[in-house]
């Protein structure tokens, strides 16, 4: 432990002598130093595994008796600061495995439980989530993973917290109670024992009981934090695989709530509600999602309707097995598509892809309401929506039928990537390979990928080189010719290097798409006319027309029919090893090494090798000379 906070008169070779406890006990109740006593806090897990280490029963007879004595068991002066106990709240959670095994450990536990109880009371809000946290923590390490199987005090803890006069306490019961319900289920799966099921069965009726009474409480700070929790509640509950009625009253009222922030926390808990519905009550199921789904779309406040746009998909997805509820449902997405709230439109449109999945499956006349406002948000003046929008449709449009996707998607995909904001342009261009077999029916949209390879913005320009090959294969080699050859060689010009390393990746799927043969015809020609015509303005497009030019063969070198290619290309890679920028010759080193890997016993595989040798023996520049060695290394 640290020496150097405050510790009074104690010599060095007084506290080097002096137990962990000892120590800890000095730094936290002796100084009147809010950082000493903080960072002493911070060791209580650490003095916990050495106290165990040193003794079974340490932690429970030494540690937690002055922790209570500390903070629980005696009115505490004003500087007891939030942080000291915020800092308590988060060491509490991991003294758990310290304190013993056995039938001991639930009596052990109870100290430990107690001192986070008061913590909940704390008025300070991160204090209080941090015990949640820990309590938590140690129902899940010790009730639900580990051997305890006795929850009285839990329920106990849950009964003082939830009945308590004091909100602050009431809060943290909506965070603890389905923890405990969890563990509790876990255990009644775990035992055979009929009157131990009876009595968990009790217990966990309780806990139903409390959620109802903190659901129904007048603070809307507690029925928040219900509505909060109640998703891990109903997780719980489809785990113990049992409908209980007592539960949708509390669905019902926090749906219901007057409070706005209240409603919006319990629509986010519809997906697992949905699924707990489901499965144990199939038909009632459905009237209760299609109720909560009209009330949440017409609701008074944006920030609820936001809510129900953002977990659309998952409620959808839940009701796919009853179609004639699909087109309901898509009726009412439309709706939140045009809200008038940019946010709600935004959060709507990011579950797109999932509805339109979903409809296409189940009807695809239901997804009518749906294509009718497409264009509309095609136009919103907000730009997140249509990145948005663009993202979603490039997402679902390969798995769609391609009628459908010309249909449907053509005008809107045309206007998006014309827009004025590369973010949107973006959203369609980068997964624009995916539709690629589309480009011929889609005259407008080809043109705008031409215009578009001389954007002012790097990663259009990016995109726009990688979809080359694509508009080669489905457009074809002539109009790679009488469109698409400049675009390609100015890409070798481009200045960012992330651009010229796409005209890299283009010309191996151009040698791919278009075979060697066509490669050395009529793109091999052009790189060494840019190599000449531009080559001696800068070393950068030496290089990246070597790159390109064995990419060229990298894919096809095995093939005999190709040797006249392979020649060219290696007999120019041997020509950059005399480069007079050292650069160049390290790149032309580098592409040898992998392409002569391919081809051997050639007249130019052995000038690979003696031009490798000479920049071996005669180089100046060190990391040619190791690339050089390397390719050689690596043909031996």
């Amino acid at each position: 432990m640290s020496l150097k906070p405050h510790f009074g008169t104690h010599s060095a070779d007084d506290l080097a002598s002096m137990e962990p406890l000892t120590l800890l006990q000095i730094q936290v109740s002796r100084s009147n130093s809010l950082e000493s006593r903080i960072e002493g806090l911070k060791k209580v897990t650490l003095v916990a595994s050495v106290l165990s280490a040193s003794g079974k029963d340490r932690v429970r007879k030494e540690l937690m008796p002055w922790l209570k004595a500390e903070f629980l068991d005696r009115e505490r002066p004003d500087h007891d600061e939030d942080e000291v106990l915020l800092c308590l709240a988060s060491q509490l959670g991991s003294i758990g495995p310290y304190l013993g095994n056995g039938v001991d450990k639930e009596e052990n536990l109870k100290d430990l439980l107690s001192l986070l109880e008061y913590l909940c009371g704390i008025e300070e809000t991160v204090v209080r989530n941090e015990a949640v946290k820990s309590i938590q923590k140690i129902v899940e390490d010790h009730y639900v993973i580990g051997n305890v199987t006795d929850s009285s005090q839990l329920v106990e803890m849950c009964r003082r917290l939830a009945s308590s006069d004091w909100f602050p306490s009431k809060v943290c019961a909506s965070g603890v109670l389905p923890s405990v319900y969890l563990a509790m289920v876990v255990a009644n799966e775990a035992n055979s024992s009929q009157d131990f099921r009876v009595s968990t069965s009790n217990k966990l009726l309780k806990i139903r009981q409390h959620l109802y009474s903190l659901s129904v409480d007048e603070n809307p700070l507690v029925r928040r934090s219900c509505a909060k929790h109640l998703a891990d509640l109903v997780k719980s509950l489809c785990k113990e695989n049992v409908h209980h009625e007592d539960v949708l009253p509390i669905y019902r009222g926090l749906i219901g709530d007057e409070s706005d922030t209240v409603r919006l926390l319990a629509v986010t808990a519809t997906p697992a509600m949905s699924t707990y519905l489901k499965t144990l009550n199939p038909t009632f199921y459905n009237i209760e999602v299609l109720t909560i789904v009209r009330s949440a779309v017409t609701d008074q406040s944006w920030r609820v309707r936001d809510a129900i746009g953002k977990c659309f998909g998952e409620i959808i997805t839940a009701l796919a097995s009853r179609p004639q509820h699909i087109s309901y449902l898509c009726t009412a997405y439309a709706s939140l598509l045009t809200d008038g709230e940019a946010e709600v439109r935004a959060s709507t449109v990011s579950c797109l892809g999932t509805v339109t999945s979903i409809a296409c499956t189940a009807n695809r006349s239901s997804y009518s309401p749906i294509a009718s406002v497409l264009p509309k948000l095609g136009n919103d003046n907000i730009m997140e929506v249509r990145r948005n929008l663009a993202r979603e449709i490039m997402n679902v449009a390969p798995d769609l039928n391609q009628d459908f996707v010309l249909n449907t998607y053509k005008t809107i995909l045309e206007q998006l990537l014309t827009d004025e904001f590369p973010e949107v342009q973006l959203a369609v261009l980068t997964a624009l390979p995916n539709l690629a077999p589309l480009l011929p029916n889609t005259p407008t949209l080809v043109s705008s990928l031409l215009a578009m390879t001389s954007a002012s913005n790097w990663r259009v320009r990016h995109n726009c080189a990688l979809m080359l090959s694509s508009l080669c294969e489905y457009l074809g080699e002539r109009f790679y010719l009488e469109k698409l050859a400049s675009s390609f060689y100015n890409f070798i010009l481009d200045p960012v290097a992330e651009v010229r390393g796409a005209v890299v990746t283009a010309s191996s799927n151009l040698a791919e798409v278009c075979g060697p043969e066509w490669c050395n015809e009529h793109v091999l020609p052009s790189l060494l006319r840019v190599y000449d015509d531009h080559g001696a303005e800068c070393y950068l497009t030496r290089s990246t027309v070597l790159q390109c030019a064995a990419a060229l063969i990298a894919s096809h070198a095995e093939t005999p029919d190709e040797q006249g290619l392979f020649e060219e290309v290696l007999t120019f890679l041997i020509n950059g090893l005399s480069d007079n920028v050292a650069n160049v010759r390290l790149i032309a080193a580098r592409c040898l090494g992998n392409l002569i890997l391919i081809q051997s016993g050639t007249f130019s595989y052995t000038r690979a090798i003696d031009a490798l040798n000479t920049v071996v023996s005669e180089d100046q520049d060190e990391d040619c000379k190791y690339f050089c060695q390397r390719a050689l290394d690596s043909i031996s």
